[in-house]
């Protein structure tokens, strides 16, 4: 979903805006949790970088704890200069 709105910021935020919505609403499984997180960093270039932390936030917050993120997400997410001076 998102990869396809990528060169608009503003739908870009949209969509995060939706996401974080629904994970409030509903339990998701960890694989989809996975999907979520892997497609929200996979398209973080398009967003402020702490639009993409407080997004991240919003949407993992509210979920049972996930053993461990896929090694390629959490390699994307150190990638990110803003992460690494929070």
């Amino acid at each position: 979903m998102l990869q396809y709105i990528i060169s608009d910021p503003v739908l870009q935020l949209g969509s995060y805006i939706l996401l974080a919505s629904l994970s409030q609403k509903c339990q998701l499984s960890p694989a989809a949790l996975n999907v979520v997180v892997g497609s929200i960093v996979s398209s973080s270039y398009v967003v402020r970088e702490d639009q993409l932390v407080y997004t991240l936030v919003a949407v993992c917050e509210p979920q049972d704890a996930l053993k461990k993120f896929p090694d390629d997400v959490v390699k994307n997410i150190l990638r990110i200069p803003y992460v690494l001076n929070v």
